[in-house]
């Protein structure tokens, strides 16, 4: 069966006041990927970078500039042979376990103009880098090229590149607003022990904001363990 792949991007909503959502899915994306890695010391970078249409202003303008592109870096599996399958198969069940229902990628292309992919990952002992371009096209991916890396760190960079029209209207400006943000939507994860280092950077301005830290100082979290039919289940609060 064929895919129109602008037309299932077309027919995708994605609400202006979801502006973040395509972010989002990135953000989660690399915590599954840290989590498939197993590794101890996980961590994620959420870069943004401001729209410079305006000319150099001082810093207290430019922290309420618009945003133009965010990047996303983790240290997680990498895009192996599985990973890229998924990522390149329309509506695919690689995630269906953890809630995924394989159209969250497309959302970057509701939002932005296009999407750059560079990964690190190991095969066979051997360690690869792919790189390719995820574009509003026919096929969706572009210029795919693996390559030989065999100093490189494993991991990911996600590069979401042209904030469009609406999207970047009501995207949040001040990195306070968007810590928040990404604290809301990712606390399922902040609360777990095992959540990676998660970092918020105005690459503009050199400011940054470490979101374990802020979710440790605004969530109290207290858990209960209870039973059911002989099955143990917690219980996680949390109060704002």
């Amino acid at each position: 069966m064929k895919v129109d792949f602008r037309g299932r991007v077309d027919k995708l909503p994605l609400a202006a006041s979801k502006c973040l959502l395509p972010v989002f899915e990135a953000v989660v994306n690399s915590i599954h990927a840290i989590e498939d890695r197993q590794v101890n010391n996980g961590h994620i970078t959420i870069r943004f970078r401001r729209s410079t249409s305006q000319g150099v202003l001082h810093d207290d303008v430019k922290k309420t500039d618009p945003i133009e592109d965010f990047e996303v870096h983790d240290n997680g599996i990498g895009f192996d042979e599985t990973n890229f399958d998924s990522f390149d198969t329309s509506d695919s069940r690689h995630k269906a376990d953890r809630g995924g229902k394989g159209v969250g990628r497309l959302l970057w292309l509701k939002a932005f103009r296009k999407v750059v992919v560079d990964s690190v990952f190991e095969s066979e002992g051997v360690r690869l880098r792919r790189r390719f371009d995820f574009l509003y096209s026919d096929t969706g991916i572009e210029n795919n090229t693996t390559s030989d890396a065999p100093d490189a760190a494993i991991g990911t960079v996600v590069k979401l590149i042209g904030y469009k029209g609406n999207y970047k209207k009501k995207c949040p400006k001040t990195i306070e607003a968007l810590a928040k943000a990404f604290i809301e939507h990712c606390a399922s994860y902040l609360v777990m022990p095992s959540c990676p280092s998660i970092v918020l950077e105005d690459s503009t301005v050199g400011e940054s904001r470490d979101l374990n830290q802020l979710f440790a100082e605004n969530f109290q979290v207290d858990s209960t363990d209870f039973e059911v039919k002989g099955r143990t289940f917690k219980l996680t609060h949390l109060k704002v």
